[in-house]
Protein backbone atom coordinates (compact mmCIF):
# COMPACT_ATOMS: atom_id res chain seq x y z
CA UNK A 1 0.00 0.00 0.00
CA UNK A 2 1.14 3.53 -0.72
CA UNK A 3 0.43 6.68 1.26
CA UNK A 4 -0.05 9.69 -1.03
CA UNK A 5 0.06 13.28 0.19
CA UNK A 6 0.48 16.53 -1.70
CA UNK A 7 0.23 20.29 -1.41
CA UNK A 8 0.09 23.18 -3.83
CA UNK A 9 3.17 25.33 -3.37
CA UNK A 10 2.13 28.97 -2.63
CA UNK A 11 -1.60 28.37 -3.36
CA UNK A 12 -2.50 32.08 -2.98
CA UNK A 13 -0.33 32.99 -5.98
CA UNK A 14 -1.49 30.54 -8.66
CA UNK A 15 -1.78 32.63 -11.84
CA UNK A 16 -3.28 31.75 -15.22
CA UNK A 17 -0.62 30.97 -17.80
CA UNK A 18 2.23 30.93 -15.26
CA UNK A 19 3.99 27.89 -13.74
CA UNK A 20 2.75 26.65 -10.37
CA UNK A 21 4.04 23.68 -8.41
CA UNK A 22 2.58 20.74 -6.53
CA UNK A 23 4.77 18.89 -4.01
CA UNK A 24 3.88 15.18 -3.97
CA UNK A 25 5.03 12.68 -1.36
CA UNK A 26 4.48 8.93 -1.75
CA UNK A 27 5.49 6.47 0.96
CA UNK A 28 5.49 2.70 0.65
CA UNK A 29 4.18 0.78 3.66
CA UNK A 30 7.28 -1.32 4.48
CA UNK A 31 9.35 -1.97 7.58
CA UNK A 32 12.20 0.45 8.30
CA UNK A 33 14.97 -2.05 7.50
CA UNK A 34 13.13 -3.82 4.64
CA UNK A 35 14.05 -3.13 1.01
CA UNK A 36 11.00 -3.32 -1.27
CA UNK A 37 11.04 -5.67 -4.26
CA UNK A 38 10.31 -3.55 -7.33
CA UNK A 39 10.20 -6.51 -9.74
CA UNK A 40 6.79 -7.26 -11.19
CA UNK A 41 5.38 -10.78 -11.52
CA UNK A 42 4.77 -10.76 -15.28
CA UNK A 43 5.27 -14.27 -16.70
CA UNK A 44 4.20 -13.29 -20.25
CA UNK A 45 6.36 -10.15 -20.42
CA UNK A 46 9.44 -10.88 -22.57
CA UNK A 47 11.97 -9.40 -20.11
CA UNK A 48 12.28 -8.63 -16.41
CA UNK A 49 9.82 -5.85 -15.52
CA UNK A 50 10.26 -3.21 -12.81
CA UNK A 51 7.23 -1.34 -11.53
CA UNK A 52 6.88 2.30 -12.50
CA UNK A 53 4.33 4.91 -11.58
CA UNK A 54 2.86 7.95 -13.29
CA UNK A 55 2.00 11.17 -11.48
CA UNK A 56 -0.54 13.11 -13.52
CA UNK A 57 -2.43 16.33 -12.77
CA UNK A 58 -5.49 16.94 -14.88
CA UNK A 59 -8.82 18.70 -14.98
CA UNK A 60 -11.52 16.20 -15.84
CA UNK A 61 -14.14 18.87 -16.62
CA UNK A 62 -12.10 20.29 -19.52
CA UNK A 63 -10.14 17.07 -20.28
CA UNK A 64 -6.92 19.08 -19.81
CA UNK A 65 -3.58 17.51 -18.86
CA UNK A 66 -1.55 19.93 -16.71
CA UNK A 67 1.42 17.82 -15.54
CA UNK A 68 2.83 14.34 -16.03
CA UNK A 69 5.88 12.60 -14.61
CA UNK A 70 7.02 8.97 -14.61
CA UNK A 71 8.56 7.87 -11.31
CA UNK A 72 9.91 4.82 -9.51
CA UNK A 73 9.01 4.52 -5.84
CA UNK A 74 11.35 2.59 -3.56
CA UNK A 75 10.59 3.33 0.12
CA UNK A 76 9.47 6.91 -0.46
CA UNK A 77 9.40 9.59 -3.10
CA UNK A 78 9.15 13.36 -3.00
CA UNK A 79 8.48 15.02 -6.36
CA UNK A 80 7.76 18.56 -7.50
CA UNK A 81 5.35 18.75 -10.43
CA UNK A 82 5.11 21.90 -12.53
CA UNK A 83 1.68 22.77 -13.89
CA UNK A 84 0.33 25.70 -15.89
CA UNK A 85 -3.39 26.37 -15.51
CA UNK A 86 -4.44 28.23 -18.69
CA UNK A 87 -7.48 30.14 -17.41
CA UNK A 88 -8.41 32.13 -14.32
CA UNK A 89 -11.13 31.06 -11.87
CA UNK A 90 -11.79 28.11 -9.60
CA UNK A 91 -10.57 24.77 -10.95
CA UNK A 92 -11.16 21.27 -9.57
CA UNK A 93 -8.04 19.27 -10.39
CA UNK A 94 -7.17 15.61 -9.88
CA UNK A 95 -3.80 14.18 -8.93
CA UNK A 96 -3.55 10.68 -10.38
CA UNK A 97 -1.02 8.16 -9.06
CA UNK A 98 -1.17 5.33 -11.61
CA UNK A 99 0.72 2.07 -11.78
CA UNK A 100 2.05 0.79 -15.10
CA UNK A 101 2.06 -2.76 -13.71
CA UNK A 102 -0.81 -3.38 -11.30
CA UNK A 103 -4.59 -3.07 -11.55
CA UNK A 104 -6.60 -1.62 -8.67
CA UNK A 105 -3.86 0.33 -6.89
CA UNK A 106 -4.31 3.72 -8.59
CA UNK A 107 -5.22 6.75 -6.49
CA UNK A 108 -6.98 9.91 -7.69
CA UNK A 109 -7.60 12.57 -5.02
CA UNK A 110 -9.12 15.87 -6.15
CA UNK A 111 -8.27 19.38 -5.02
CA UNK A 112 -9.33 22.91 -5.87
CA UNK A 113 -7.20 25.88 -6.85
CA UNK A 114 -8.25 29.49 -7.23
CA UNK A 115 -6.37 30.83 -10.24
CA UNK A 116 -5.79 34.59 -10.55
CA UNK A 117 -5.95 36.42 -13.85
CA UNK A 118 -2.54 36.53 -15.53
CA UNK A 119 -0.89 39.89 -16.11
CA UNK A 120 -0.65 41.06 -19.70
CA UNK A 121 2.85 41.83 -20.85
CA UNK A 122 2.77 45.52 -21.84
CA UNK A 123 6.28 45.38 -23.35
CA UNK A 124 5.05 43.03 -26.09
CA UNK A 125 2.26 45.45 -27.03
CA UNK A 126 4.69 48.36 -27.26
CA UNK A 127 7.14 46.37 -29.39
CA UNK A 128 4.36 45.36 -31.76
CA UNK A 129 3.29 49.00 -32.04
CA UNK A 130 6.84 50.08 -32.84
CA UNK A 131 7.11 47.51 -35.60
CA UNK A 132 4.04 48.87 -37.36
CA UNK A 133 5.18 52.53 -37.35
CA UNK A 134 7.54 53.49 -40.19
Amino acid sequence: MRKLSFEVEDPENVTAGAPSYVIVTVERDVDEDEEPDLNVHAPFYPAEKTENWWLVIGEEKTKTLLAIKRVTIAKSLKARLEMVVPTAGKHELTLFLMSDSYVGVDQAPTFEVEVAEGEEDEDDDEEDGDAVQE
